[in-house]
């Protein structure tokens, strides 16, 4: 910006020192005008767009701090069925059932395995080949 400013005012002396047309001036005047004028709508538009995220960090940041403050344990102790399912399903996208462990996608994250010895369970099934897997919308 500061360079189109420098180039116009350049300009503007070598009109005043008649080393330019009048024509000749008010083309490149308009141009640099121009150019100008498009370099502040565009600061502008990164600005607005800079103000807009850092609204979006502030409120990621704090709903953040207040999932940290939650105690899972005790909501899912005092949640009804229903209530775990729903909560599950907010958080689950896939569960893959192996036979001998799962595979759970979480919203946001990369799938992970999970031992069936982790969320309780014993053993697979017998109807199934190793390596064979099932999709259940179950999340629990």
């Amino acid at each position: 910006m500061d360079d189109l400013q420098q180039r116009r005012r350049k300009l503007l002396d070598l009109h005043y020192a008649d080393k330019i047309g009048a024509d000749l001036f008010a083309e490149q005047e308009a141009d640099l005008t121009m150019q100008l004028r498009n370099l502040q709508a565009e600061l502008a538009d990164v600005e607005r767009r800079l103000h807009e995220r850092n609204e979006i960090a502030q409120a990621f940041e704090d709903v953040a701090r207040h999932l940290a403050d939650l105690d899972i344990d005790e909501i899912w102790q005092e949640a009804t069925e229903k209530e775990r399912w729903i909560i599950a399903s907010d958080l689950l996208d896939e569960i893959s059932i192996f036979p001998d462990h799962l595979e759970v996608k979480v919203s946001g994250a990369p799938r992970m395995n999970v031992t069936l010895q982790e969320v309780g369970l014993t053993g697979g099934s017998v109807f199934q080949r190793v390596g064979e897997r099932t999709r259940t919308s179950t999340p629990y």
